[in-house]
């Protein structure tokens, strides 16, 4: 049997277009196609790409029926590079997004004949997420001593935790509600002060911007949220001003939305958490050890 000479030539950076890196601490090997995905926006010219949520509009179907037929809208398709951009976007997601795989197979469908809208569809997968999602936690009276709450909130933009906080509450709460009211409150006043910066980055548009959903696993705060008229018995002594929030949800900046207890990440801020739960909310903060790496 014949030898074959190994050449080794240090840590691999590049493979197939693929950016590699291997931190050897974690002992873990992360792949990335950022890179390409910034040449791709410099070459297809989508940098005035605004940013969306997600890489398919909800209910929208795309059919042959959008295929051009017009001399002008032929003319134009013939201008932009349809399978080249839709091949860069077919190697990205067999090998680093899978999420983006079902949108790709569908605008791959109409390689021989795209029209206008297959393009409008190719150009918003090439815009990942960049609206905040935000959630917020609270663990009631769990200080032995003041009977304070704490409470926590992360804010996540696409899939990286970008700002969070765990913190006693300065007010002693009287039930679990409204420990997570006073939460909710403390994450609303991070999440306007993140608008207002990704509309001065230009990464939110500043004319009629989508309200940012804020997860809350609390049913009696999210009543609270989103009925800024109701007082009851249990809530007519919380003071006036933790009540902006709900002119926030009412004028649309804040969407409060339910979130089941075991999905809200905020829970690894309130309080101390199973071994595995700890590490499932890890990984949802983008923090640590990818879920699956190489060890």
């Amino acid at each position: 049997m014949g030898a074959m000479e190994i050449y080794t030539y240090g840590d691999i950076s590049v493979l197939l277009g693929i950016k590699v890196t291997r931190d050897l601490n974690a002992r873990t090997i992360s792949f990335s196609h950022m890179h390409k995905i910034d040449a791709a926006l410099e070459e297809f010219g989508f940098k005035d790409v605004k940013p969306v949520s997600s890489p398919m509009v909800l209910g929208e179907r795309l059919s042959k029926k959008q295929c051009p037929t017009t001399p002008e809208d032929i003319a134009f398709m013939r201008t932009v590079k349809y399978p080249s951009a839709v091949g860069t976007l077919m190697h990205i997601a067999i090998h680093t997004c899978p999420d983006i795989a079902k949108a790709v197979q569908t605008v791959a469908q109409y390689m021989a004949n795209p029209g206008k809208p297959h393009w409008q569809a190719v150009k918003r997968i090439f815009y990942g997420p960049t609206e905040p999602l935000a959630y917020c936690d609270a663990d009631f009276a769990n200080d032995p001593d003041t009977a304070r709450s704490t409470s926590g909130y992360c804010l996540l933009l696409g899939t990286g935790c970008v700002s969070w906080s765990a913190k006693k509450q300065t007010t002693v709460a009287l039930s679990t509600p409204e420990a997570e009211y006073y939460a909710s409150v403390h994450c609303g006043r991070e999440i306007i002060w993140m608008r207002q910066l990704l509309m001065e980055l230009g990464y939110l548009p500043r004319r009629d911007p989508r309200a940012t959903p804020l997860m809350v696993d609390n049913t009696g705060a999210l009543r609270m949220l989103k009925n800024p008229d109701e007082v009851t018995a249990r809530t007519k002594h919380i003071n006036i001003n933790v009540h902006w929030i709900r002119d926030a949800v009412r004028v649309r900046l804040i969407a409060p939305e339910y979130v089941p207890s075991d999905d809200n990440v905020a829970d690894i801020f309130t309080k101390a958490l199973s071994p595995q739960s700890h590490q499932q909310l890890t990984a949802l903060l983008g923090v640590g050890p990818p879920k699956g790496a190489i060890r």
